[in-house]
């Protein structure tokens, strides 16, 4: 992930200690979330690939079941498309948001 963070938050408002603590945790759940997004989009993927396999055609109704959206689903499963397409860059890649 990359050491540049770009918040909102202004960080000379705690001693500088504080500020380093709170930029690392920024970092971490950072990471996190980029790693959760790849492990959504690997799910989904799969879930995708379950359906159409067996012809049930049924994956978008499932998707919307669960409260996701067509657009989201296919950005989550599209970034995980692309890990696996550049896994030598997969930290890169993760570092990336789900626009």
């Amino acid at each position: 992930m990359t050491n540049e963070l770009s918040t909102e938050f202004k960080y000379d408002l705690v001693d500088q200690s504080t500020a380093e603590f709170l930029k690392q945790k920024e970092f971490n759940m950072r990471e996190i979330v980029g790693k959760a997004y790849t492990e959504l989009g690997r799910e989904l993927k799969e879930a995708q690939d379950m359906l159409a396999k067996n012809g049930y055609g049924c994956f978008r109704s499932w998707i919307e079941s669960l409260g996701m959206k067509k657009d989201a689903v296919n950005r989550l499963i599209n970034r995980y498309d692309l890990i696996v397409a550049n896994c030598d860059d997969q930290e890169l890649i993760e570092d990336l948001p789900v626009s």
